[in-house]
């Protein structure tokens, strides 16, 4: 395989837990952000905008989207803009808006041009394409129209210069005409838009609309990637009627951007189902033509403006899911159902949006202040044994652990080593409500925590991910829907604040190879278990490994079995889940190494593992998260089948269609390893995971049978992902691109 695809390969491995495929939005452009509530100015208008916009209230607090409006009511016949929206609007940057009725002739002013006027909303912004199910006369329509919002005829620069002859002014600038041909190119770039078209009539108005062209041109040679093309306004018309699939984005002045909007939402549907907004430098207004449908979608683009784009493509599919569906159509779209039937129709679509009724449960009104926990570990004899205890000072005021002198777990020869939990008092109002949707994952940038919060995030499910402070933030997290919180294990005093109005808390945490491995794994464990006891949790989810009660000899397995005591003896409603290896991890051990033709490590030992895709994992631990007859188990997750190392390389060197160059190391160089590195205080860690390694590396077997446990759960082993399927998909993926990179590649090879 040429060295040219490297590159390529490792960042394509990275992507091997998803699709690693970039969909385009039809809304908005995406950003990630802090997950922090928002404030929105809604304005319900006149006509039905009362009534649309009660929808879009009842379907965002279904599906419990972060955001909470301010209602004002602004009608059409008022001469301005009340004070106090305006400053709302100018506080918040973001505001709904159903219809305001402009009186026809009379002199009236639109507060619609008000607002854009008083806001500088610029861009005028409409995403005409084709819904699924709604029958169009054309197919593959993707528009976006974007109109310069500020001048233009539509300036209202008009007078009477003697009776019956009325002068009205078109007013083209340079600076709003590269303003918004920045915006159009811009939104292309971001939205993967591959080409821009100006609107205009310049072989009439030559001045003012070669104006307009002349900043396009400007603005078009710094974006090279995105072609340019201008195209008659009354030509323009005509192509969109007869041929509308050849436009992407459009950019237009003010009164050609409004007929072409028009003309365009018509073709794909009608303006009734078409978002739209306004947009300025750091605002946005989002209106509605008529169908409730417009406002909702216009909504989804709000979402994604104010960085929630998981909640959007929620909404977004909902939407287009209820169309296809064609049970639930309002009269304009050829059906006889209300905006109150469509609304229940949302709401009731399962998985994407699903509304859960919050049920209160009362949080303690302070925490314990000071609470020890001891555990003793031998580092003097390689046949020590991990023991601990529990140490409450008299400062507690909420008892945390049973009395009973049975809940300790003694082990051999030991030393003290003291853990603390301090967690300073919160003010916690009694009776604070929990949704039992509401969900901590720790370990969320893991390969499996990751997993879990896209599931629950799919599920409904609120997610809430505790992650260490770090330069590089978790924006993907965020990106996805769920809120980040920054806490670390190793500093329980930090851990608290994440439980706030926590119901389940999902540990997928493990320490970082650079670090002790008792940190993370063991005291830092205790301490989230001690405060998620003092904070009412009503249900912990550990995740162990299979068969780390007969391995006392290795620290990570001893750790693993000793939480799972702690947590027993704890008094939380609790599920353990023991597994025996990830497929996600083969990738970057087997898969990358043979493609690129490096060395690939194993050992000499039959050690036989039952790998398991973590998206199974992910789907059987929320199974079991909702099924209460599980409470208190102990679970063993296994995948279908148990695999040697041998086993897996041949599979992969059989779909790589190449021979791997395999480094065999004998298990004796590890155990000598392992034996040499605990005679150094500052490789003692290294000697711990040694161990760990040297037990994969043994004739053991890492799997169980599966039919009881799927039988619990109610799930079907037949839907488990194969080990030769995770790896066929992967290995047609990535060789099919390499291929399509190469042959892309040919035209621009330079040879000598």
């Amino acid at each position: 395989m040429s060295r040219r695809s490297l590159t390529l390969l490792k960042n394509l491995a990275r992507n091997a837990n998803g699709s690693g495929i970039q969909t385009r939005s039809v809304t908005y452009m995406p950003r990630p952000g802090d997950g922090a509530p928002r404030a929105v100015t809604l304005i319900p208008g006149d006509g039905i905008g009362p009534l649309v916009t009660n929808a879009v209230e009842q379907v965002m607090e279904a599906m419990h989207a972060p955001i909470f409006f301010e209602k004002y009511d602004v009608h059409g016949e008022m001469s301005r803009v009340p004070p106090e929206v305006m400053e709302s609007i100018r506080k918040n940057k973001v505001c709904l808006k159903g219809g305001l009725k402009t009186p026809v002739g009379g002199g009236v002013s639109s507060l619609n041009v008000q607002l854009r006027k008083e806001l500088d909303l610029f861009a005028s912004l409409v995403n005409c394409f084709n819904l699924p199910g709604l029958p169009t006369r054309h197919e593959n329509v993707d528009i976006v129209v974007i109109r310069e919002n500020t001048e233009g005829e539509y300036a209202g620069l008009e007078h009477e210069v003697v009776p019956g002859v009325v002068e009205s002014l078109k007013v083209i600038t340079k600076f709003c005409s590269e303003r918004i041909a920045k915006y159009a190119f811009e939104y292309a770039y971001l939205n993967n838009r591959k080409k821009v078209t100006a609107v205009h009539k310049a072989n009439i108005m030559k001045l003012a609309d070669g104006l307009f062209l002349e900043s396009c041109r400007e603005v078009a040679k710094k974006y090279p990637s995105i072609t340019y093309n201008e195209i008659i306004v009354d030509n323009c018309c005509m192509q969109l009627v007869a041929k509308p699939e050849q436009f992407d984005v459009m950019v237009t002045p003010n009164l050609y951007g409004n007929l072409v909007a028009n003309t365009a939402a018509g073709i794909a549907g009608g303006t009734g189902v078409m978002p739209g907004g306004n947009v300025g430098k750091d605002k946005i207004v989002l209106e509605n033509k008529a169908n409730p449908v417009a406002l909702l979608l216009s909504s989804a683009m709000m979402l994604r403006h104010l960085q929630f784009p998981s909640f959007a493509d929620r909404l977004e599919t909902a939407v287009k899911k209820v169309i296809a569906e064609g049970k639930c159509r309002t009269k304009d779209l050829g059906g006889t159902s209300t905006t109150q039937e469509v609304v229940d129709a949302l709401k009731l679509y399962p998985i994407r949006i699903r509304k859960f009724e919050p049920k209160p449960g009362p949080l303690p009104a302070q925490l314990v202040t000071r609470g020890n926990l001891i555990h003793h570990n031998s580092s003097s004899s390689s046949s020590g044994r991990l023991s601990w205890r529990r140490s409450l000072t008299p400062e507690n005021t909420i008892p945390l652990f049973p009395s009973s002198s049975s809940s300790s777990l003694n082990r051999e020869r030991s030393i003290v080593v003291p853990v603390t939990c301090s967690a300073a008092a919160v003010n916690l109002a009694p009776g604070t409500p929990v949704r039992p949707t509401s969900i901590l994952v720790v370990g969320a940038t893991g390969t499996l925590g990751r997993q879990i919060v896209r599931r629950a995030l799919d599920e409904g499910y609120d997610v809430r991910c505790l992650v260490r402070p770090r330069p590089a933030p978790a924006d993907f997290l965020r990106d996805w829907g769920a809120t980040v919180v920054n806490a670390d294990l190793s500093k329980p005093e930090t851990i608290p604040a994440t439980l706030v109005g926590i119901h389940t808390v999902i540990d997928c945490a493990t320490g970082r190879p650079e670090e002790p491995i008792k940190t993370v794994d063991w005291e830092g464990k205790v301490a989230l278990i001690q405060c998620a006891k003092a904070m009412g949790i009503q249900k912990y989810v550990f995740y162990s490994i299979h068969n780390c009660d007969k391995h006392p000899e290795v620290p990570l397995m001893e750790i693993k079995y000793c939480t799972e005591k702690f947590l027993q003896e704890s008094g939380l409603n609790h599920i353990t889940i023991r597994l025996c290896g990830f497929m996600q991890g083969l990738i970057g051990q087997y898969a990358v190494p043979i493609l690129e033709e490096k060395s690939v490590w194993g050992t000499d030992a039959p050690t036989r593992v039952a790998y398991m895709d973590t998206q199974d994992i992910a789907r059987l631990t929320l199974i079991a998260l909702r099924n209460e007859k599980i409470n208190g188990k102990l679970l063993t997750f296994a995948g279908p089948r148990a695999w040697t190392t041998q086993e897996v390389i041949t599979l992969c060197e059989r779909l790589a269609g190449q021979d791997a160059n395999v480094t065999t190391v004998p298990v004796s160089v590890l155990r000598v390893t392992r034996q040499l590195t605990r005679f150094f205080q500052w490789t003692n860690d290294v000697a711990d995971r040694l161990a760990f390694s040297e037990v994969l590396s043994s004739d053991t077997v890492f799997s169980a049978p599966m039919t009881e446990t799927n039988s619990l759960l109610g799930v079907d082993q037949k839907d488990m992902v194969t080990l030769e399927k995770y790896l066929q998909d992967y290995f047609s993926n990535i060789l099919k691109k390499l291929k399509d990179l190469k042959a892309q590649s040919k035209q621009s090879d330079i040879y000598f």
